[in-house]
């Protein structure tokens, strides 16, 4: 999935269009995108994870919440920069993964 992410947006960012076969294991990857995390959080969630660092404990635990409802795997609890590497994680995989 690295690959394709880098592959999609050197494709996406010069502009190009093409045609290519996508492996059968990125194409399960994505059709099971909402069992990862919620593809699309509402405000006053956030989806950029550049801001993570400067949420409250709570408002981390609000969104890493949101997140779990899809993956019961991800974690809301911790000290305020564990969850916020946590949620940055998360948002910047959901960002190559919806590029």
């Amino acid at each position: 999935m690295p690959g394709l992410r880098r592959l999609a947006y050197s494709i996406w960012d010069e502009a190009r269009v093409i045609d290519i076969e996508v492996p059968s294991p990125c194409i399960e990857y994505i059709k099971e995108l909402d069992k990862k995390y919620e593809i699309d959080p509402r405000p006053p969630l956030i989806k950029q994870p550049e801001v993570c660092a400067q949420l409250s404990a709570a408002a981390l635990q609000r969104n890493l919440a949101v997140h779990k409802a899809r993956n019961p795997g991800i974690l809301v609890t911790g000290g305020k920069a564990e969850m916020a590497q946590r949620l940055r994680s998360i948002l910047e995989t959901r960002k190559m993964d919806l590029m």
